[in-house]
């Protein structure tokens, strides 16, 4: 399987995930919900170290609840 290339909504942000994700779940917490606007979440895990591809610069950083230990990231 090839790498997974994924973008933000609007195009900006480009990154490029190793072909096989740590984990994979659909999520119904409210910081999810939260997130999202949405009933759920589907969402994948990678090692950090492993994106590429990305400027973190371009990258919000935050904590949908704070003193959760899930951190969030959305474009700019």
């Amino acid at each position: 399987m090839s790498a997974q290339v994924v973008t933000c909504a609007c195009g900006k942000v480009k990154i490029e995930c190793p072909a096989t994700p740590v984990f994979s779940a659909f999520c119904h917490c409210n910081e999810c919900r939260v997130t999202t606007g949405a009933p759920f979440l589907w969402g994948a895990g990678y090692p950090f170290d492993s994106i590429k591809g990305f400027n973190e610069s371009e990258l919000i950083s935050y904590q949908t609840v704070p003193g959760k230990a899930t951190t969030r990231h959305s474009c700019k």
